[in-house]
């Protein structure tokens, strides 16, 4: 009975400790509530600031370092049409890749010119955007950081404001002036509507400030703007010391919480700032206070129920031990039993060791974690240099940043047939196989920090290599082994570049990647260095290889595309600076688009470009690829050809209805019915060959021999009558004609015909 009731109390004080606690104390829930929804922003303003990266000062960066735009900017020679054409073309291409840039501009201070993709290229003081113009005249380079400006945007263009303009520069070697410049202007209201949708919540109103408060995307509703047109609560956000944080404001009678997120200068200076109703977040705490009442009575019933369960459950055993200590120490006094000693100690023991499994859990939660920070990490998904010096000394990771550090990816061959053999879950369990395999492997000689990254490949971080590659692939080749020995896959492996610390490691892992898409040169299970593929040749975007294939395809030559598309790939080895496959995606979208339009009811195949290039990556050799992509383009010329054929088809069947009406007149010709169908007399006739075999002249005389010969036959009219009634205007040509036909001149013919 003590043992019950301890039970009972035991559980009742439990109970009401942990739920009345959690019941009572609300407003801890609902502040740890706002930190999630803080922590939640912080992860959302991270993709944005990514985006906003990826999308503008990478791509900035690419496009200004382009030897044909680079010439735009800086060259003190005009640009000739064929180079215009190019920069059109690329700048072009990067506005649809890129959805929140409106324009871009190119300043040549030394021309006095600017080139741009809004505008029609022209002289520096007669561009419309004079805002632009006025801010670079004074232009002094003074750090190597990208500068945003926030502007009301071009003349005429109110309504698309306002902008967020980029310029990237460098001095000249004499000074700090500027000769050329690239600006990069992003809509904002594009900007918003893009971060809308990634946060994907229509209560959570995100939106971004500059360091002075003014808005560089506002959000849907005007509560939350001050007389000056600023953030109203930007004072408080500068008065907080912490980087990041929430706090609450009564806006119109009604709360909201305020979350925000600062970046540094060093990054782009904005403040990310998220606004969430509070009575919202309250509603839900409500329902779990409702939840928490019901819950608590029925574990108080299920508490009894389990207390009298296991007070009989433990009492018993207990109780049988007892009775043995006492019978073998019956009579037995001053000897010290410790048999029995040994079995209590061993069960709690036991009792022990089981609770021990917690912490082991607790250190699998801890492995997770870092596995998912290296993960981001090599995404580029990570924080500033503060922030992630931090997280390494939390996950504990023992690679020496100092040194100088490398990624390793292992790519799985025959990702089709893999996917086909496992499900999510067992390739996931294979990836994490890897993992260790590598790990294992490679300890003797490297320290390494395996990262399952996700779909057809893993990623191994080492340092301490020295820049030995040799030793190193022979410790891969090994890893290839263990991995085609224990799991029965093979793996193509790409070695990154060294960089200097792991906070780097992203650069090292997309070179690593961009390697291993070489083994469709190279075959499966090849071991691929990207610094020594970086010692290929460079070249430009493979306008010959292209223009070949839509030549082929202009001239009918359907045959030679797919010659002309392995072409285009085996020259594509020579691209270490950029994605093979990206470009091999774009050459494909070029040739598609350079096909005229098909029928409205089935027009041509297409694919975006993502879709293109996520398709490619399946494939795993030049065969594969070139096949695909032939197969691709046929099915496209076809779908064309049938809409060609049938608009051919319905010209022909009007063609001979116009004849069979008209054929008889003498003055009525070839050029008669090209008028009538809109078409020149030669392609015309190519496209009635093409059905009838004959062209339309040859097929009018047919037609009016066979009506002299109905004549000759039927009727007693004199064969010059019969001729101009037949449509010849000419007797002779009448007779050379028939004669041609028939093999008899036409009295010969009626002699015959009347004698039979």
């Amino acid at each position: 009975m003590k043992l019950l009731v301890s039970f009972i109390i035991l559980n009742i004080l439990n109970i009401y400790l942990v739920f009345g606690l959690f019941y009572y104390k609300s407003q801890n829930i609902l502040e740890r509530e706002i930190k999630d929804l803080s922590h939640n922003m912080l992860f959302q303003t991270q993709n944005i600031s990514n985006y906003l990266y990826t999308s503008t000062v990478k791509i900035g960066y690419d496009l200004y370092y382009n030897d044909i735009i680079f010439s735009a900017m800086f060259s003190h020679d005009e640009m000739d049409t064929f180079m215009q054409s190019n920069l059109g073309t690329r700048l072009n291409m990067t506005l649809q890749l890129n959805p929140i840039v409106q324009s871009i501009y190119l300043y040549n201070i030394q021309q006095n010119v600017v080139i741009s993709t809004k505008y029609a290229n022209m002289r520096v003081r007669d561009f419309a955007d004079t805002e632009m113009t006025a801010i670079l005249s004074g232009y002094r380079y003074t750090s190597p950081k990208i500068q945003y400006i926030l502007r009301k945007g071009p003349p005429g263009n109110d309504s698309d404001g306002p902008l967020l303009s980029l310029i990237i520069t460098e001095p000249s070697p004499s000074s700090r002036e500027i000769q050329g410049a690239m600006v990069i202007n992003i809509n904002s209201h594009k900007f918003q509507a893009l971060i809308d949708q990634m946060v994907n919540d229509p209560l959570n109103q995100m939106f971004i400030v500059q360091n002075d408060g003014e808005f560089v995307t506002k959000p849907s509703s005007s509560l939350f703007t001050g007389g000056n047109g600023k953030f109203a609560f930007f004072e408080r956000i500068q008065q907080s010391a912490e980087s990041n944080g929430s706090f609450i404001e009564n806006v119109n009678g009604n709360k909201y919480v305020v979350s925000f997120q600062k970046t540094t200068m060093e990054s782009t200076g904005f403040h990310y700032v998220s606004i969430y109703p509070y009575t919202e977040m309250f509603k839900s705490l409500i329902n779990i206070k409702n939840i928490t009442l019901i819950s608590t009575s029925v574990l108080l019933v299920a508490s009894l129920i389990i207390s009298v369960i296991l007070s009989r459950v433990i009492y018993s055993p207990i109780r049988s031990l007892i009775q043995l200590v006492k019978r073998q120490t019956n009579g037995l006094a001053g000897i010290e039993m410790e048999g029995d000693i040994e079995i209590v100690k061993r069960a709690f023991s036991k009792v022990v060791v089981e609770n021990e499994s917690l912490e082991n859990f607790s250190h699998r939660t801890q492995v997770l974690l870092r596995e998912q920070f290296l993960k981001s990490l090599l995404l580029g998904h990570h924080d500033s240099r503060g922030r992630f010096d931090e997280q390494i000394k939390e996950h504990h990771i023992q690679l020496e940043t100092d040194n100088q550090a490398a990624v390793i990816v292992l790519r799985i061959d025959h990702y089709n047939r893999f996917e086909e053999l496992f499900d999510s879950k067992s390739r996931y369990l294979v990836r994490f196989a890897m993992c260790n395999i590598a790990e294992e492997t490679m300890e003797r000689s490297y320290r390494s920090l395996p990262v399952n990254i996700a779909a057809d490949h893993v990623a191994v971080i080492i340092n301490n290599w020295e820049d030995d590659l040799q030793n190193l692939s022979e410790v891969l080749s090994k890893v290839q082994s263990n991995i085609k020995h224990y799991l029965n896959i093979s793996v193509t492996i790409g070695i990154g570049e060294s960089v200097e610390t792991l906070y780097e490691a992203e650069y090292s892992y997309e070179g690593a990647l961009a390697a291993t898409h070489h083994r469709i040169f190279r075959g499966a299970g090849s071991i691929l260095d990207y610094v020594s593929l970086r010692h290929l040749e460079k070249s430009g975007y493979p306008h010959d290889k292209e223009k070949a294939i839509i030549n082929e395809i202009n001239l009918g030559k359907l045959d030679k595309v797919k010659p002309a598309v392995e072409s285009l790939l085996q020259g594509l080895e020579s691209y270490p600076y950029r994605d093979m496959l990206a470009i091999t995606s774009e050459v494909t979208i070029s040739v598609l688009k350079s096909l005229p339009p098909a029928s409205k009811g089935n027009p041509l195949p297409t694919l975006s470009y993502q879709e293109m290039y996520d398709q490619l990556m399946k494939l795993e050799s030049v065969e594969e690829i070139t096949s695909w992509i032939n197969e691709f383009i046929l099915d496209a010329v076809n779908v064309q050809e049938n809409g060609k054929k049938t608009k051919s088809n319905e010209m022909i069947v009007s063609a001979l209805t116009y004849i069979d009406e008209n054929y008889t007149r003498v003055e009525f010709s070839a050029t008669d019915v090209a008028e009538y169908l809109k078409y020149s007399v030669s392609y015309m006739n190519v496209l009635f060959k093409e059905q009838t075999t004959v062209s339309v002249h040859d097929y009018i005389n047919r037609k009016r021999l066979q009506k002299a010969k109905e004549l000759i036959e039927q009727s007693d009219m004199l064969i010059n009558a019969i001729a101009h009634a037949a449509g010849f205007n000419s007797s002779n040509y009448f007779y050379y004609v028939f004669k041609k036909e028939y093999g008899l001149t036409p009295n010969a013919y009626r002699r015959l015909n009347n004698t039979k």
